[in-house]
Protein backbone atom coordinates (compact mmCIF):
# COMPACT_ATOMS: atom_id res chain seq x y z
CA UNK A 1 0.00 0.00 0.00
CA UNK A 2 1.53 3.38 -1.16
CA UNK A 3 2.08 5.54 2.37
CA UNK A 4 1.29 9.01 1.64
CA UNK A 5 1.27 12.67 3.49
CA UNK A 6 -2.02 14.16 5.15
CA UNK A 7 -2.24 16.49 2.20
CA UNK A 8 -1.65 13.85 -0.53
CA UNK A 9 -4.39 11.70 1.35
CA UNK A 10 -6.58 14.05 1.69
CA UNK A 11 -5.89 15.04 -2.09
CA UNK A 12 -6.72 12.10 -3.11
CA UNK A 13 -9.22 11.66 -1.55
CA UNK A 14 -11.16 14.46 -2.63
CA UNK A 15 -10.42 13.95 -6.26
CA UNK A 16 -11.76 10.58 -6.21
CA UNK A 17 -14.77 11.75 -4.47
CA UNK A 18 -15.09 14.42 -6.61
CA UNK A 19 -14.98 11.83 -9.60
CA UNK A 20 -17.68 9.51 -8.31
CA UNK A 21 -20.06 12.49 -8.14
CA UNK A 22 -19.50 14.16 -11.41
CA UNK A 23 -21.68 12.57 -14.16
CA UNK A 24 -18.72 11.87 -16.29
CA UNK A 25 -17.53 8.17 -17.15
CA UNK A 26 -14.11 7.35 -14.95
CA UNK A 27 -12.48 7.40 -18.33
CA UNK A 28 -13.32 11.16 -18.86
CA UNK A 29 -12.94 12.76 -15.92
CA UNK A 30 -10.24 14.92 -15.62
CA UNK A 31 -8.83 17.55 -12.37
CA UNK A 32 -7.13 20.91 -13.22
CA UNK A 33 -4.76 21.65 -10.38
CA UNK A 34 -6.91 25.00 -10.20
CA UNK A 35 -10.00 23.23 -9.41
CA UNK A 36 -8.18 20.79 -6.68
CA UNK A 37 -6.96 24.11 -4.96
CA UNK A 38 -10.79 24.91 -4.59
CA UNK A 39 -11.48 22.02 -3.06
CA UNK A 40 -8.72 21.87 -0.20
CA UNK A 41 -8.50 25.63 -0.02
CA UNK A 42 -12.12 26.85 -0.79
CA UNK A 43 -12.40 29.35 1.96
CA UNK A 44 -8.97 30.43 2.08
CA UNK A 45 -8.72 34.59 2.08
CA UNK A 46 -5.69 33.55 -0.74
CA UNK A 47 -8.72 33.90 -3.56
CA UNK A 48 -9.04 37.60 -3.26
CA UNK A 49 -5.73 37.72 -3.97
CA UNK A 50 -3.87 39.09 -6.98
CA UNK A 51 0.22 38.33 -7.64
CA UNK A 52 1.70 40.62 -9.59
CA UNK A 53 4.89 39.59 -12.32
CA UNK A 54 7.64 41.13 -11.09
CA UNK A 55 7.40 45.37 -11.38
CA UNK A 56 5.07 45.49 -14.54
CA UNK A 57 1.60 46.53 -14.54
CA UNK A 58 0.11 43.19 -15.27
CA UNK A 59 -1.82 42.31 -12.17
CA UNK A 60 -1.54 38.50 -12.24
CA UNK A 61 -4.16 35.66 -11.42
CA UNK A 62 -6.42 35.87 -8.72
CA UNK A 63 -5.75 32.91 -6.43
CA UNK A 64 -2.27 33.69 -5.53
CA UNK A 65 -0.19 30.02 -5.73
CA UNK A 66 -2.55 28.30 -4.29
CA UNK A 67 -3.27 26.44 -8.01
CA UNK A 68 0.92 26.23 -8.37
CA UNK A 69 0.51 24.48 -5.15
CA UNK A 70 -2.24 22.06 -6.27
CA UNK A 71 -0.02 21.22 -8.97
CA UNK A 72 2.98 19.74 -6.70
CA UNK A 73 0.64 18.02 -4.92
CA UNK A 74 -0.84 16.56 -8.26
CA UNK A 75 2.94 15.92 -9.55
CA UNK A 76 3.99 14.28 -5.97
CA UNK A 77 0.75 11.91 -6.78
CA UNK A 78 2.28 10.84 -10.08
CA UNK A 79 5.16 9.67 -8.66
CA UNK A 80 2.83 7.64 -6.57
CA UNK A 81 1.32 6.36 -9.83
CA UNK A 82 -2.25 7.58 -8.66
CA UNK A 83 -2.74 10.19 -11.06
CA UNK A 84 -1.27 10.99 -14.38
CA UNK A 85 -1.26 14.05 -17.25
CA UNK A 86 -3.15 13.69 -20.22
CA UNK A 87 -3.89 16.45 -22.58
CA UNK A 88 -3.48 19.29 -19.74
CA UNK A 89 -5.86 17.48 -17.56
CA UNK A 90 -4.79 14.66 -14.62
CA UNK A 91 -6.70 11.82 -14.88
CA UNK A 92 -7.00 9.02 -12.41
CA UNK A 93 -4.86 5.35 -12.47
CA UNK A 94 -7.70 2.79 -10.76
CA UNK A 95 -4.98 2.39 -8.17
CA UNK A 96 -6.14 6.03 -7.12
CA UNK A 97 -10.03 4.40 -6.65
CA UNK A 98 -8.68 1.20 -4.50
CA UNK A 99 -6.08 3.18 -2.17
CA UNK A 100 -8.92 5.34 -1.20
CA UNK A 101 -11.51 2.20 -0.97
CA UNK A 102 -8.41 0.75 1.38
CA UNK A 103 -7.65 -2.35 -1.31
Amino acid sequence: MTTLTPAQDRAIRLIVADMRASDRPDARYGIAPRQLARMLWPDSPAWDKRTRFGATSNQGALGGTMPMNAAKLLWKLNEHRLVFLDDYVWRLYPAAERYVDGE
